[in-house]
């Protein structure tokens, strides 16, 4: 064999050893259940005393924003937000777990990250908030079968491979209370879950706990978190609320807007948060820069920069990735 053809197979080998393999039928707990309606996923409800649209320049330099969308990642959608808010987002939210059609795709990754753009991984099985396990008839053995998953979709999507020991926010999408209330025992199964998806995948990396919720609206999921965070004896690793103010109609096809600048008091509604620091504020969802078809929702990040760090460095930093075999779309 000559050297070449040495070095071709040892690289192939390596690579093999370290790329997430894909089930031909992965596992149906995660999505058993429809997740809502189409449409009437409202994360926050209307905030009168919030203004949106008032103009901040420089707002993607100068203190730094989000988006996140059902739509997939293109290069096309992330010129025209460079170009609109100056400055590439800090951050893309896309589902790891949701319908089969909005699921975030390998493909993707790979061109965030040829922008240096990182990950926000939403796990969303609103509607399973309070199954009750067929076999345990509780609602504590759901959330560990849906956080197993929730990690399983994580190792996949991203490549992780068993020499990575970092720690990363893992988003449960709650909504708000019109929806289904999180229950406290869910969300313990849940952070319990994500634990052991790792740990069965034989990785090394710490899946954190955090929560993307309403801040109005969401009384019955506040209380539930604070009861389920107390039990657990540990903060969230991240908080990302969502507001919308005046300017918000709550129907699609708006033009995105700036903000006009990070509220510390009014941020949530008097109620307190169970995590050391809320990192972004979605203020404006379904919105669009230049093409009506592409929407996205905006939030803008926490100038605090002790909370900023935090939330920024726990969001994964995608590679581009070579792919064998399977695009990894997870149809959980």
């Amino acid at each position: 064999m000559k050297a070449s053809q040495k070095l071709v197979l040892l690289l192939a080998t390596y690579f093999l050893a370290n790329t997430v393999s894909v089930s031909a039928k992965p596992p149906e707990y995660c999505n058993a259940r429809p997740l809502g309606k189409p449409g009437i996923a409202i994360a926050a409800t209307l905030d009168p005393t919030l203004v949106i649209g008032e103009p901040l320049k420089g707002l993607g330099k100068d203190q730094g924003y989000g988006v996140d969308s059902v739509d997939p990642v293109s290069d096309a959608l992330i010129s025209q937000l460079n170009k609109k808010f100056g400055s590439y987002p800090l951050f893309w939210g896309r589902y790891i777990s949701n319908r089969p059609e909005w699921l975030l795709k390998q493909s993707e990754v790979s061109t965030l990250a040829k922008y240096g753009i990182r990950v926000l991984p939403l796990a969303q099985q609103t509607m399973r908030f309070n199954d009750i396990d067929a076999k345990t008839k509780s609602t504590y053995d759901t959330g560990i079968a849906d956080g197993i998953c929730n990690a399983d979709a994580f190792i996949t999507v991203f490549s992780i491979t068993p020499d990575d020991s970092n720690s990363y926010h893992i988003f449960l999408n709650i909504e708000i209370d019109q929806q289904t209330p999180v229950n406290s025992e869910y969300f313990k199964g849940w952070t319990v879950g994500l634990t052991k998806g790792v740990q069965k995948a034989g990785r090394k990396i710490s899946l954190l706990p955090a929560v993307y919720i309403g801040t109005t609206g969401s009384i019955e999921s506040w209380k539930a978190l604070e009861i389920a965070v107390a039990d657990l004896g540990k903060p969230l690793s991240a908080g990302w609320i969502a507001r919308y103010g005046k300017g918000y109609t709550g129907k699609p096809a708006l033009k995105c807007k700036d903000i006009d600048r990070w509220r510390d008091n009014s941020q949530l509604n008097n109620l307190s948060f169970p995590t050391d620091g809320v990192g972004a504020w979605q203020y404006q969802e379904n919105c669009y820069v230049e093409d009506r078809r592409k929407l996205v929702d905006v939030s803008i990040l926490n100038p605090a920069p002790a909370v900023r760090t935090s939330f920024i460095n726990g969001l994964i930093e995608p590679k581009i990735t070579p792919m064998i075999g399977s695009t990894a779309l997870l149809t959980h």
